[in-house]
């Protein structure tokens, strides 16, 4: 039959579509076949006999139909990216971390040496081959990188099977896995520590230090008297040093422990920092000593070293 809608606003006409009426077991079925006129008479006739096999077979066309559109939808649902999960991944491990850098050097890992590889893929598309082409590229280069962007791909990979956007075994996993194709990180780089300058030369190695320009070796000191990471005292600012109290505070943001930290400075401490030139918010500045900072903090490492 055709079916007319009374005419909207300043219309002549009125929607007309053409609709088959039938019965579906026991209820009423009106299944459209489209709007008239380009569905024509003709057309119209022809369209239900595909509707009325489905009926003799035991088909409800319009429950077939909804079946397939929420199929559709569902896979459509499970065609995300590997970038795109990854993405959200960072965003909560992001909470998660204590300071930004943590989680800028995820993003950077995951830019660097994943991205290029499976970043564009989708999820649930992703095979061990893919993920052994980009270990290898740089496995035996930078293992302590690599095998940190492998647990991150491989906990991406976890939430996707989480959320139903894939099954079976992860790919990424180590044991029992890519660890039958790859040596073992701990195989392929050895650790190497500073060597810690004897006790009897610390006291003959700051009297040294206290005679420099560097900039370097006026942070290195205040590390000594501090006993605070480089990055805490390279990034000081003066508004953290309480002189009257003698105190110093590092504010959560820039600690790993991710809360504020007070404490007490020593004589020698004070006495440092009442010797540098305030050039602006840091306290650690180039002007107007002889070099860099990073190039001064370098040969006092070295000279540590040796």
């Amino acid at each position: 039959l055709l079916q007319c809608q009374p005419p909207v606003g300043n219309n002549e006409t009125s929607g007309r579509s053409w609709i088959l009426r039938v019965v579906v077991g026991s209820k009423r079925r009106d299944i459209g076949l489209g709007g008239y006129p380009g569905v024509t008479l003709s057309e119209a006739r022809e369209k239900p006999r595909e509707s009325k096999n489905m009926i003799r077979q035991g088909v409800d066309p319009i429950l077939e139909k909804r079946a397939i559109r929420s199929k559709l939808i569902q896979e459509q649902s499970k065609a995300i990216t590997f970038e795109i999960l990854a993405k959200e991944y960072i965003e909560k491990k992001s909470k998660e971390f204590k300071t930004t850098k943590q989680t800028q050097k995820l993003t950077n890992h995951l830019i660097n040496y994943a991205y290029t590889f499976i970043g564009r893929m989708i999820v649930a598309d992703i095979e061990r081959a893919h993920i052994l082409k980009m270990l290898e590229a740089i496995w035996f280069t930078k293992t302590e990188t690599t095998s940190r962007v492998r647990l991150n791909v491989e906990r991406i990979i976890d939430l996707s099977i989480v959320k139903g956007l894939r099954s079976g075994n992860n790919p990424a996993r180590w044991k029992g896995n890519l660890d039958m194709s790859l040596f073992a990180p701990s195989k392929i780089a050895k650790p190497v520590h500073y060597a810690a300058l004897p006790v009897d030369q610390i006291h003959g190695f700051l009297q040294e230090m206290k005679t420099k320009d560097w900039i370097g070796a006026k942070a290195l000191l205040l590390i000594i008297y501090t006993v605070a990471r480089s990055g805490e005292v390279r990034g000081a600012t003066w508004d953290e040093i309480n002189f009257d109290a003698k105190l110093g505070t590092i504010p959560a943001e820039r600690m790993k422990s991710g809360k504020a930290h007070t404490a007490p400075l020593s004589e020698s401490a004070i006495e440092l920092l009442e010797s540098l030139p305030r050039m602006g918010k840091y306290i650690f500045t180039n002007s107007p000593y002889k070099i860099a900072p990073m190039a001064a903090a370098e040969i006092t490492r070295t000279k540590l070293t040796k």
